[in-house]
Protein backbone atom coordinates (compact mmCIF):
# COMPACT_ATOMS: atom_id res chain seq x y z
CA UNK A 1 0.00 0.00 0.00
CA UNK A 2 1.23 3.48 -0.87
CA UNK A 3 0.79 6.32 1.63
CA UNK A 4 0.52 9.82 0.16
CA UNK A 5 1.34 12.74 2.48
CA UNK A 6 2.20 16.39 2.00
CA UNK A 7 5.81 17.23 2.85
CA UNK A 8 4.77 19.31 5.87
CA UNK A 9 3.29 16.24 7.58
CA UNK A 10 6.64 14.48 7.70
CA UNK A 11 8.01 14.92 11.19
CA UNK A 12 11.43 13.33 10.82
CA UNK A 13 13.42 10.87 8.78
CA UNK A 14 14.98 7.93 10.61
CA UNK A 15 17.02 4.94 9.51
CA UNK A 16 15.80 1.41 9.99
CA UNK A 17 17.66 -1.00 12.26
CA UNK A 18 19.97 -2.08 9.43
CA UNK A 19 20.88 1.56 8.65
CA UNK A 20 20.23 0.87 4.97
CA UNK A 21 16.79 2.21 4.21
CA UNK A 22 14.83 5.25 5.26
CA UNK A 23 11.76 5.34 7.43
CA UNK A 24 9.68 8.50 7.90
CA UNK A 25 7.68 9.46 10.94
CA UNK A 26 4.50 11.15 9.71
CA UNK A 27 1.65 12.99 11.38
CA UNK A 28 -1.76 11.51 10.60
CA UNK A 29 -4.90 13.63 10.22
CA UNK A 30 -6.18 12.30 13.57
CA UNK A 31 -3.07 13.63 15.34
CA UNK A 32 -1.37 10.25 15.76
CA UNK A 33 2.09 9.42 14.45
CA UNK A 34 3.26 6.42 12.48
CA UNK A 35 6.44 5.16 10.90
CA UNK A 36 6.26 4.52 7.17
CA UNK A 37 8.99 2.86 5.13
CA UNK A 38 10.24 4.98 2.23
CA UNK A 39 9.22 2.29 -0.28
CA UNK A 40 5.61 2.81 0.83
CA UNK A 41 5.63 6.60 0.88
CA UNK A 42 4.94 9.09 -1.87
CA UNK A 43 5.97 12.57 -0.76
CA UNK A 44 3.97 15.34 -2.38
CA UNK A 45 5.83 18.63 -2.64
CA UNK A 46 3.73 21.68 -1.92
CA UNK A 47 4.67 24.40 -4.37
CA UNK A 48 2.62 27.19 -2.80
CA UNK A 49 1.01 27.49 0.61
CA UNK A 50 -1.79 29.87 1.52
CA UNK A 51 -2.41 31.70 4.77
CA UNK A 52 -6.18 31.39 5.10
CA UNK A 53 -6.84 33.35 8.29
CA UNK A 54 -4.95 35.40 10.83
CA UNK A 55 -6.54 37.17 13.77
CA UNK A 56 -5.03 38.99 16.73
CA UNK A 57 -7.00 39.99 19.81
CA UNK A 58 -7.60 43.75 19.98
CA UNK A 59 -5.66 43.94 23.25
CA UNK A 60 -2.58 42.42 21.59
CA UNK A 61 -2.54 44.49 18.41
CA UNK A 62 0.54 46.59 17.62
CA UNK A 63 2.63 44.35 19.89
CA UNK A 64 4.30 42.24 17.19
CA UNK A 65 2.04 39.21 17.60
CA UNK A 66 0.72 39.44 14.03
CA UNK A 67 4.21 39.81 12.59
CA UNK A 68 5.39 36.81 14.62
CA UNK A 69 2.50 34.71 13.32
CA UNK A 70 3.21 35.69 9.71
CA UNK A 71 6.92 34.91 10.15
CA UNK A 72 6.05 31.52 11.69
CA UNK A 73 3.81 30.80 8.70
CA UNK A 74 6.65 31.70 6.31
CA UNK A 75 9.16 29.52 8.22
CA UNK A 76 6.74 26.58 8.29
CA UNK A 77 5.94 26.95 4.59
CA UNK A 78 9.62 27.17 3.68
CA UNK A 79 10.37 24.15 5.86
CA UNK A 80 7.61 22.21 4.09
CA UNK A 81 9.32 22.84 0.77
CA UNK A 82 6.97 25.47 -0.61
CA UNK A 83 8.51 27.74 -3.20
CA UNK A 84 6.03 30.55 -2.49
CA UNK A 85 3.22 31.58 -0.16
CA UNK A 86 0.13 33.68 -0.69
CA UNK A 87 -2.55 35.46 1.27
CA UNK A 88 -5.80 37.05 0.08
CA UNK A 89 -6.59 40.32 1.85
CA UNK A 90 -9.30 42.94 1.46
CA UNK A 91 -8.04 45.77 -0.74
CA UNK A 92 -9.11 48.33 1.90
CA UNK A 93 -7.49 46.49 4.82
CA UNK A 94 -4.45 48.74 4.87
CA UNK A 95 -3.06 47.47 8.19
CA UNK A 96 -3.04 43.88 6.96
CA UNK A 97 -1.54 44.89 3.60
CA UNK A 98 1.24 46.74 5.45
CA UNK A 99 1.84 43.76 7.78
CA UNK A 100 2.19 41.33 4.90
CA UNK A 101 4.27 43.85 2.95
CA UNK A 102 6.77 44.11 5.82
CA UNK A 103 7.07 40.31 5.70
CA UNK A 104 7.96 40.44 2.00
CA UNK A 105 4.56 39.78 0.40
CA UNK A 106 3.86 41.75 -2.78
CA UNK A 107 0.58 42.32 -4.61
CA UNK A 108 0.22 39.89 -7.50
CA UNK A 109 -3.47 39.94 -8.46
CA UNK A 110 -6.71 41.80 -7.79
CA UNK A 111 -9.94 39.84 -7.56
CA UNK A 112 -13.41 39.86 -6.03
CA UNK A 113 -13.85 37.16 -3.42
CA UNK A 114 -17.05 38.82 -2.18
CA UNK A 115 -19.39 40.65 -4.52
CA UNK A 116 -18.61 44.36 -4.65
CA UNK A 117 -15.44 44.13 -2.53
CA UNK A 118 -12.00 44.01 -4.11
CA UNK A 119 -9.34 41.75 -2.65
CA UNK A 120 -5.63 41.46 -3.29
CA UNK A 121 -3.64 38.28 -3.68
CA UNK A 122 -0.23 38.90 -2.15
CA UNK A 123 2.68 36.50 -2.66
CA UNK A 124 6.16 36.01 -1.29
CA UNK A 125 8.94 33.80 -2.66
CA UNK A 126 10.35 31.30 -0.18
CA UNK A 127 13.61 30.29 -1.81
CA UNK A 128 16.40 30.05 0.72
CA UNK A 129 18.69 33.05 0.74
CA UNK A 130 22.41 32.76 1.20
CA UNK A 131 24.30 35.11 3.49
Amino acid sequence: MLTVVPVMWIIRRVLDSNFRSQVFEILNSDGSYELVHARELLIVAISETELLALAVDDAERRSGVGAALVEAFIRTSRGAGSSSARVVVGATNHRAIALYGRAGFRESTKLQVHSGADSLVMRVGLQATSL
